[in-house]
């Protein structure tokens, strides 16, 4: 049976047309072809910028602070130098050690072990800071606090200090 020897007009017309069409994609070369190879990497235009970045978790009040620990993630691709900082009830800022988290790591961390040693038990800490130079979330934690016997826990999670906000608020419940 001959394509064009079908009874139908209107069949003919669009078998004609579908011809056509395949014909005319077998031959085109597209003129926005681009050379993907030949062009230099581009860094991501909508991500944020490395600077300074500082995550907050308020801890006021809060006796068992210091017994508790930080689940820490690095979302980085390279070695991240962080700093904590531990904020007394009355707002004096003491800084910790520098450690580094490494690409993609998760880590667990007693606070106490991030005190320096001559403040370790001698405070009623208000706050912790953790500072680091990257792109926004790039390091995150929570804090576990653990009851006074170590039953039961709450978890306090970092908030971040120095980003715009958003003006428009989204929540799922």
């Amino acid at each position: 049976m001959s394509l064009f020897s079908l009874s139908n007009l209107r069949q003919k017309s669009i078998y004609l047309i579908v011809l056509v069409a395949l014909i005319g994609l077998a031959n085109f070369t597209s003129p926005l072809k681009v050379d993907v190879k030949a062009q230099p990497p581009r860094g991501c235009p909508t991500c944020s910028e490395s600077t300074l970045r500082t995550i907050y978790a308020p801890t006021i009040g809060v006796p068992e602070v210091s017994g508790s620990e930080i689940v820490l993630n690095s979302r980085s691709i390279q070695v991240m130098s962080v700093t904590p900082t531990f904020y007394t009830g009355d707002g004096e800022a003491i800084v910790g050690a520098a450690f580094e988290m490494q690409p993609h790591e998760m880590r667990f961390v007693t606070i106490e072990s991030l005190i320096p040693p001559e403040h370790s038990g001698h405070h009623a800490w208000g706050g912790i800071s953790l500072s680091y130079t990257g792109k926004l979330l790039e390091i995150w934690g929570q804090i576990t606090l653990r009851g006074e016997s170590q039953n039961g826990s709450s978890d306090v999670t970092f908030n971040i200090v120095n980003n715009l906000g958003s003006d428009t608020q989204e929540a799922v419940w």
